[in-house]
């Protein structure tokens, strides 16, 4: 298995860990992607976007934007 599935696997594990209500992975209809959406007992959502190497600029262009 590659780092990048590893390490999204980990942060999946802790925030299952952690008092969240439900937790999605979300695609936009221009194909962006975001990780993890969690929400929290309380309506509060989060987001976050794993990476294990932002160096390039290509992945970061991909990752952040």
């Amino acid at each position: 298995m590659e780092y990048s599935a590893c390490l999204e696997n980990a942060v999946y594990i802790e925030l299952r860990k952690r008092d969240f209500e439900n937790i999605f992975y979300y695609k936009t209809i221009s194909g962006k992607e975001v990780d993890f959406v969690t929400q929290k007992l309380n309506g509060a959502l989060q987001i976050f976007q794993v990476c294990v190497d932002l160096r390039e600029e290509r992945t970061k262009l991909r990752e952040i934007n």
